[in-house]
């Protein structure tokens, strides 16, 4: 997966029915439930947020990032809920 993401960063032509994104997706994985599982792998590699941004709007043209920030408030409102 790594290699097919540097891959297509790279602007290698490439088919974009391929990969993991792609499998998932067609698994019945929302694009969301996709990034969650890929993400985590492509920042262990070493990846930048806006490599993996602009990864993931390869697959979702209106994909424009804000995870990050939007798991943070999700994390600080349970952490308010829970105090």
């Amino acid at each position: 997966m790594v290699d097919d993401a540097r891959r297509k960063l790279a602007g290698e032509v490439v088919d974009y029915r391929t990969g993991v994104y792609s499998t998932l997706h067609e698994g019945g994985f929302s694009d969301s439930e996709t990034r969650e599982y890929i993400r985590p792998i492509l920042e262990e590699h070493g990846f930048s947020e806006a490599s993996i941004v602009k990864y993931f709007n390869l697959f979702d043209p209106h994909y424009h990032g804000g995870e990050q920030e939007k798991l943070e408030e999700r994390r600080k409102m349970v952490e308010t809920l829970l105090n």
